[in-house]
Order: C-alpha cells, then structure tokens, then sequence
C-alpha cells in the first residue's frame, strides 16, 4: 500500500499534476495622446501631437478602427498619405488648407475660386480626399496635362470651370458637347481635351471630316461617353445613335447596296431593323453581329442562305424571314428571347428544321407556310409545343395561304414592332 502511494505522488510530481497552470499576462491596451485604446474601439479623436509611427502602431493593433479624426495635423502629408494607402478602410479626417482656404479631407465639396491656385499643391492632397466630389475652380484654369493629372488622381471628380474648346466656350460640368461641322484631322487634340470632361455622356461628331472607323474606334475607347455621328446608308443619312432603320418611308423603296448596308454596324443602338423586299444578300446581313440589341427583325425576301448573323442577337424576339433562301435554322437556337418567329416560303427548308423548332419551346407563335413537307411534321411540331400557337401549311396543289393569313399582324407583338420602326400598322394590307 505504502508503495503505491509513493508511486503515485512521485507520477504526479513528474507530471505537474496538481500545480496550477500560469495564466497568460494580458497585453496592454496600446496607448496615443495619453489615451488607452480600448478592444473594440471604432473610432479616435487626436488632438495634434501624435506621430505617424505611434498611429500606425495603433492602427495595427486595433483592427476595428475605422475613423480617425485630427482636431490639428500632426503628420507630414506624406506620412498621412502613405496610412491612407496602407489603411484603405479608415476615414482619416484631416484639416488641410490651400492658400487661404481651409476644409477637411472628408468634405464632398470644395471652393477655390477666389484662390490663385498652385496645381501641384492642389495634386499633393488630393489622395487624402476620397470622398471629394466637386472642386470650384474658378478662373483657375489647368493645362491639359494638369488636367490630366488631376484627372488621374480624382478619377470622376468634377474640377469645374470654364475652358475653350474648338472655338467654343463649354463648361466642364457638361454631359453633351456638340463639335458637328467641325474640321478635324485626327482625334489627338481633342482627346487631350476630353479629360476635362469628366461628366461628359454624348458627343457629337456629326461632318466633322473623319472616316467611320476612326470614330468608331473613338466610341469604344471611351466606354462612359457616346460618340455619335452620320452614316450613309444609301441615300439614307443615319445617326449612330438611331434605334431603328427602316428603308421603306412610305411612298418609295430604295434598294440598299451591299455597302450601304455595312455601315448599319455603326449603329449599336439598333432595336428594330426592317430589311423587308430589298432581296438582301449574305453581306447585306453580316451588320447584324454588331447590333447586339435588335428585338425586332425583318427580312423577308432575302436571297441570304446562311442566318448565323441572327444567332448573334440576344434580345431578338420578333422575326420575318419568310420568302428567303435560308437553308438552316440552327443559329436561332442561341435567340433564347425569340418568341414570334414567321419562316413562311422557306422552301430551302428541309426536313432538319423541325427538329430545331421543336427545341425552340419558348415561341408564343410559329407561322410556317407555304413548304414542301410533308404534314406529318405538324404534329410533330404540335406534340412539342404545346403553349406554341401554330400555322402550319404546305403547299397543296400549288397553293398556300398567304404568309401573313391568320391573323399575323393581329397580336400586339407586331404593333410593338411598327412602334419601333416608327411606321403606320398595315393589319389589312398583304
């Protein structure tokens, strides 16, 4: 027994059993200005005489801080600058001056009109005014290339004030300039200019002597503003920023040239196009890849055979293309908003069609006349659309209805299409 008892208080004097475990000593709290900086702590307050080292010290252990106000600055701007960027989720709220002007870094708004303005004094706070929305500037008028920098350094701050440009005189808060008539050579002088602008939306390049290319290229470069100008498109003049295109004014038809139609691609804007009775050929359709936004689409009577133009058009929905010399449907699989579809006279059309229709579920309506299948396919059709208000017609002893009979141009997609081509309804015309 006795040894027993010796054996386990000799286990237990070499196993610490029995001895309390030393409690870690806590960590003070850090401290600036005389202030504990208490777990938790979201925001401070300093009075002036901290340095940036004990600041950063602080800030590092205190994750929570997100507020940082300074009754006086007591950091070199550069130090205050270099927090900022390492601190990117504090709001340092600082007092700082130009000349005779005070504000703080959290201001939206600034006036230095009645300042005699040094551009790179004014550059050198502009990092630490994240919230900075709008800056008088008076008669205080930058360069370009201090435009620039400010511009670089403020991204969509207005630095309002007015400037020459082109012999006009514009005010930098604009959304719309207008230089139509104006002879340009290149677009290097005026996108030097354009950083002034930072609020700019539309500009107006109408006959200003430069090709489609280049200002189609001045367009995509700057995401933010809309260039627009005039393309030929026949005897037709079209503003790049027109939604439709129709070439039928209702008293005369104009056949459209294979160039003419290749200029359409400048018109991103496209919504409802109406390419109807101009037998347009496999060139005359190819501008569709550049029109995302087309919704409504005539044309019939096309002597086209490949559609794959149309497959590019993600919110089409209306569609004529009866009596053309389409010979797959396949590419209209990808038009998953397509839900009025006409393919009448499609006599190019084989047996393989059907099979994509019958994938096409979301079609409200399918007119199919005048063909050479056999009627079989009908109800094939009929079993898998089911919600699909079907014409379905082959040609029986040579005849057919017509491709608009049964009540086509009676549903409100079609007015909604005549809406947007700007053009009287036709109900009762064939």
């Amino acid at each position: 027994m006795k040894k027993s008892l010796i054996l386990l208080l000799l286990c237990c004097l070499l196993c610490g059993c029995g001895e309390k475990t030393a409690e870690p000593t806590p960590t003070p709290a850090p401290t600036i200005e005389g202030q504990n900086v208490e777990e938790g702590t979201t925001a401070l307050t300093l009075r002036g005489s901290a340095t940036a080292q004990e600041l950063r010290e602080v800030l590092s252990r205190c994750p929570d801080i997100v507020s940082v106000r300074f009754e006086e600055l007591s950091c070199q701007l550069e130090e205050m600058r270099e927090l900022a960027a390492d601190y990117p989720a504090v709001d340092f709220d600082l007092p700082l001056s130009l000349g005779k002007t005070a504000f703080r870094s959290t201001d939206r708004e600034l006036d230095l009109s009645e300042e005699k303005l040094d551009f790179a004094a004014l550059s050198a706070l502009l990092p630490l005014c994240p919230k900075l929305e709008k800056v008088e500037l008076g008669g205080n008028v930058p360069t370009a290339d201090e435009a620039k920098t400010l511009r670089e350094l403020a991204g969509a701050v207005l630095f309002r004030y007015d400037t020459e440009l082109f012999g006009q005189t514009l005010s930098t808060a604009v959304s719309e300039i207008d230089l139509s008539g104006t002879e340009l050579t290149d677009t290097v002088e005026l996108e030097r200019e354009l950083v002034r602008f930072p609020r700019l939306e539309r500009l107006l390049l109408h006959d200003c002597g430069l090709d489609n290319d280049t200002l189609d290229a001045l367009n995509r470069k700057y995401e933010s503003i809309r260039v627009v100008w005039t393309v030929q498109v026949y005897n037709y003049a079209v503003p790049t920023d027109q939604d439709y295109f129709i070439q039928f004014n209702g008293e005369k038809k104009y056949p459209v040239s294979n160039n003419s139609c290749y200029n359409l691609r400048y018109c991103t804007d496209l919504v409802a196009v109406d390419l109807g009775h101009l037998f347009a050929k496999q060139e005359d359709i190819e501008f569709l890849r550049y029109t995302p936004h087309v919704r409504y689409l005539i044309a019939m009577d096309g002597l086209y055979t490949d559609i794959s133009p149309f497959g590019e058009l993600p919110e089409l929905e209306y569609l004529e293309m009866f009596s053309s010399q389409a010979t797959d449907l396949t590419p209209l699989l990808k038009c998953k908003k397509l839900e009025h579809l006409n393919i009448s006279r499609c006599y190019r059309l084989d047996g393989s069609c059907i099979d994509v229709l019958c994938r096409m579920t979301q079609l409200r309506r399918l007119w199919f006349i005048g063909h050479y299948l056999s009627s079989d396919y009908g109800e094939k059709l009929a079993e898998a659309l089911p919600d699909t208000v079907i014409q379905y017609y082959p040609y029986r002893n040579g005849f057919a209805p017509y491709s608009m009979d049964f009540d086509w141009r009676k549903d409100e997609s079609y007015y909604a299409m005549r809406d947007a081509l700007h053009m009287y309804y036709m109900d009762n015309l064939k």
